[in-house]
């Protein structure tokens, strides 16, 4: 009997210290087994039969240890919430409509990003939301499942989503800026859309026209270039950006030639929504250069409306790499896209001006009819 309680102390003592070096900063990295190799293998996948559950476990694996979770995402680039995301490397793009006119008051310029930048693949889904806020309640008839977008979320929620995920990884997290949005939408395209400008070809590529008659799950269709999905319709995504009421703003963006690392404009009663929902039928509403308008703080869109646009918004998070990490070498999935492949932006002529910004372009603003 002595002996035992001997050996039980014994144990406990190697357990307690195993404990110990289990926390020190100086523990060599986890033995993980084969299973995990082949796990980061398929997550690596382009099949989502293959990668959508691999990136689920890592997910969960990534959750259990911080050890495992630092290997998951330096491996995988998938967070403890199961999230995926490519690297965007930095470059120069022009952005906004290829034509010589106003369209949700902004100019043709061209935009360098500077820093590179993780996006998410998908729009944050309803499992992912409530995972981080169990309070989270779901639209039963307009996304159901639990791979769907996350809908009927304000701007405040998302931002709020964003700050509780960055104190959960210790790594910063956030809306993309709309330049950030747009960028990683075109995928190097200079078409209207991610993959050319015949929307012929949105089916392949977008959940719109009413299909399914709800969001349907992400990562569904075909990604773009650089593997992100849902870019083109399923759900609208809010961006970080205040809209600009004024089109001067997007007229000095425009007169300054290259504009870098683009944050909006520096106040507004509304925050911009890109991308298109399910709902949407004209094609250009699902362009990569549209853009559109809700008031943050209108009580009608959320709640009491019986179909709203409240139904089709979502959006995705960018995680940003304040240490500069990923500034050497290219992820798969990504490219730079530089200025000397991209067309030329226009400089601003009289008939681009200011006076522009009446009742035609208030109306322009608005969310598109469906």
């Amino acid at each position: 009997m002595e002996l035992r309680l001997v050996n039980s102390a014994l144990i406990l003592v190697v357990g307690l210290g195993a404990t110990s070096c289990v926390r020190s900063d100086t523990f060599a990295a986890p033995a993980l087994d084969d299973d995990f190799d082949q796990l980061i293998e398929l997550a690596a996948s382009h099949e989502r039969s293959q990668w959508w559950p691999a990136v689920e476990k890592l997910g969960q694996m990534a959750a259990t240890d911080d050890r495992v979770r630092i290997e998951v995402w330096q491996r995988a680039k998938v967070n403890t919430l199961g999230m995926r995301f490519v690297l965007v490397q930095s470059g120069t793009f022009v952005m906004g409509p290829d034509t010589r006119r106003v369209f949700n008051i902004q100019w043709f310029h061209s935009v360098k990003i500077t820093q590179p930048y993780y996006m998410s693949v998908t729009e944050v889904t309803n499992s992912q939301f409530k995972s981080l806020v169990p309070g989270f309640r779901v639209d039963t008839q307009y996304s159901p499942d639990r791979d769907s977008p996350a809908v009927n979320v304000s701007w405040e929620e998302a931002d709020r989503f964003c700050r509780l995920l960055s104190e959960r990884e210790g790594a910063p997290y956030r809306l993309p800026t709309e330049a950030e949005w747009e960028y990683a939408c075109r995928a190097g395209s200079t078409g209207s859309y991610c993959f050319g400008s015949d929307p012929t070809k949105l089916p392949e590529y977008a959940w719109c026209n009413y299909t399914n008659g709800r969001a349907s799950p992400v990562a569904m269709l075909k990604p773009n270039d650089w593997g992100i999905y849902d870019m083109h319709g399923n759900v609208f995504e809010w961006v970080a950006d205040w809209f600009s009421f004024s089109p001067n703003y997007y007229w000095e963006c425009a007169k300054k030639g290259t504009v870098q690392d683009p944050k909006g404009a520096e106040r507004g009663s509304t925050h911009v929504l890109r991308g298109g929902g399910w709902q949407v039928r004209d094609p250009l509403v699902l362009t990569s250069t549209a853009r559109f308008r809700l008031p943050t703080f209108d009580r009608r869109f959320f709640s009491g409306d019986p179909v709203g646009f409240r139904q089709t918004i979502g959006f995705r998070v960018v995680r940003s790499d304040p240490a500069g990490s990923c500034a050497s070498g290219r992820e798969k999935g990504t490219q730079l896209v530089s200025a000397t492949t991209m067309p030329r932006a226009p400089t601003p002529g009289p008939g681009l001006s200011g006076r522009r910004s009446g009742k035609r372009c208030q109306e322009r603003m608005a969310l598109p009819p469906i």
